[in-house]
């Protein structure tokens, strides 16, 4: 009786094993789940699931979302369902497309159509997609013969080829090693500069000063045109001005403006936790001398997305999003034009400056989306959610391009690289991922803290990728070798945002406290 009784108790711990090992996996599944971003593929898995492909009132959004659901709904019943790298629907490992249910030619101008995109006015959407992809086209060209010019003298650097006249043969074994020394001249030349550039700027890098911020905990802290804006979790935007001295050190002046109404929060200024604050790019020193330009966007848990003026403390508009949940963070696109923030329901919107008014909302994602960045040429637009998945959009065309489950935990920040092709993103699983746009995978994982990473963003030409934590440092890597090469200690609490341009950089904390580090 004993041993039967020990039987079948081990039985019992085998299948509370097997039934909570069920719950990991389907966990895990459900983190890294993606649905597709077309819309006909969302029909075609509905169909294949024997659904209907659309309720009454129900939009591209809606009808992604119940596809999700019903897919975790399989998990759990343990049906094994996903979708590959062609959004096909794979059960059971067999992968289905629409031609099992005869819907192959069924539509077919939705492959031209965007996707999630809900506009007011598709005419006026139209005209500026137009603009972007003429926008993205010239700075993609430059960009590119830039490149070319650097690396023009070494392009006909090929293997000689065997031919008959042993002279003519000589003369072109002799010009290939001239060129393949030169290159290799460049190279080392080019390394050279990169050491003694990190041995000047980034080696003797210290805290030059450590300050005040909020009444509470800074959340996000940008630095541009030698001013430096932070918010904070009590809702007040503070700016501090860098001024250079005779020693050619940039001390803080002071605190210059509050920007809000702390008497009075709630009719001027945001009244929740600040989320991220975002400087518009290309501006010059008339802009920053204007008393009605928008210098700097704000956004906040209050669900407002404000404009403001350096010289004014109170808001110049608001362009808040249709979205009845916060926005998460916000990016100015390199051409000024646009504004895009995400949210917390999973969506991110384009905001048009010259107007202030919402282009179009973007689903996608099935949780809040964490951060968002803008391709340097202003193409495509990249977006992290809290479930590990990134995704990169085309903004000519509206559709998802790509999308990567890499991290194992939410990813709480990313960086675009000015070369065009890499892209880093740090998470909650303390790793950061090296993604080369060109092959649309991850080149390098990187264990770089110890605690959650809450800011990245590369630095110097994309030499280097310096890295911010919760474990209270902030860490330089060099890019390509994934070097650590400093680790820079001075806080005493989480730092929850970091920011770096040329050779200073700054940093918030927990503490209430912001630091800025130079040489």
């Amino acid at each position: 009786t004993n041993l039967i009784d020990r039987i079948q108790e081990s039985e019992e711990a085998l299948k509370q094993k097997e039934q909570l090992q069920f719950q990991v996996n389907l966990s895990t599944g459900r983190k890294q789940l993606v649905v597709p971003t077309n819309d006909k593929k969302v029909k075609e898995a509905l169909r294949l699931l024997e659904e209907p492909i659309c309720y009454f009132g129900e939009n591209a959004g809606h009808r992604s979302d119940r596809l999700y659901k019903m897919i975790l709904e399989l998990q759990r019943n343990g049906i094994h369902c996903h979708f590959n790298e062609f959004d096909q629907l794979v059960i059971d490992d067999v992968a289905l497309t629409g031609k099992d249910i005869g819907m192959e030619n069924e539509d077919e101008t939705d492959e031209n159509a965007t996707f999630y995109t809900e506009s007011e006015n598709a005419d006026e959407l139209s005209k500026h997609r137009a603009f972007l992809s003429n926008y993205s086209r010239k700075r993609a060209a430059a960009r590119l013969f830039h490149e070319q010019e650097q690396l023009q003298p070494f392009f006909d650097i090929v293997p000689p080829k065997a031919t008959i006249d042993v002279e003519a043969q000589k003369q072109v074994d002799a010009a290939f090693a001239k060129k393949r020394d030169a290159f290799k001249a460049y190279l080392s030349q080019s390394i050279q500069q990169k050491k003694e550039w990190y041995n000047t700027h980034y080696a003797p890098m210290e805290m030059m000063g450590s300050y005040i911020g909020a009444q509470r905990p800074l959340s996000c802290i940008k630095m541009a045109y030698n001013h430096v804006i932070m918010g904070s979790w009590d809702g007040a935007i503070s700016m501090w001005q860098l001024k250079q001295d005779d020693d050619g050190v940039l001390p803080v002046q002071q605190r210059i403006t509050n920007f809000g109404d702390e008497q009075d929060p709630h009719t001027v200024g945001h009244y929740h936790r600040i989320t991220d604050v975002a400087w518009m790019p290309s501006l010059s020193s008339s802009d920053l001398e204007s008393t009605d330009h928008v210098h700097f966007a704000s956004c906040s848990a209050d669900k407002r997305v404000l404009l403001w003026n350096l010289h004014s403390s109170t808001p110049l508009s608001s362009v808040t999003p249709t979205s009845l949940y916060g926005a998460q963070s916000l990016a100015f696109h390199p051409s000024s034009s646009y504004l895009a923030s995400s949210h917390i329901d999973g969506t991110w919107q384009l905001v048009d400056m010259a107007t202030q008014k919402r282009l179009y909302e973007q689903d996608g994602h099935a949780t809040a989306i964490k951060a968002i960045d803008f391709h340097p040429d202003g193409s495509l637009l990249a977006s992290a959610d809290g479930y590990g998945v990134m995704r990169l959009w085309d903004l000519r065309s509206g559709k998802s391009i790509f999308d990567g489950a890499a991290h194992s935990r939410p990813i709480t920040c990313l960086s675009m690289a000015s070369n065009g092709f890499q892209l880093v993103s740090g998470g909650d699983d303390n790793f950061l991922m090296f993604w080369d746009l060109r092959r649309r995978k991850v080149m390098h994982r990187l264990v770089a803290h110890c605690k959650t990473i809450t800011s990245v963003s590369f630095a110097h030409h994309d030499h280097y990728v310096i890295s911010s934590s919760n474990d209270r440092t902030i860490r330089i890597w060099e890019n390509h070798s994934f070097k650590l090469k400093r680790k820079l200690l001075g806080h005493d609490a989480p730092i929850t945002c970091m920011d770096v341009h040329d050779n200073v950089l700054v940093s918030g904390s927990y503490d209430k406290t912001w630091k800025y580090w130079s040489v």
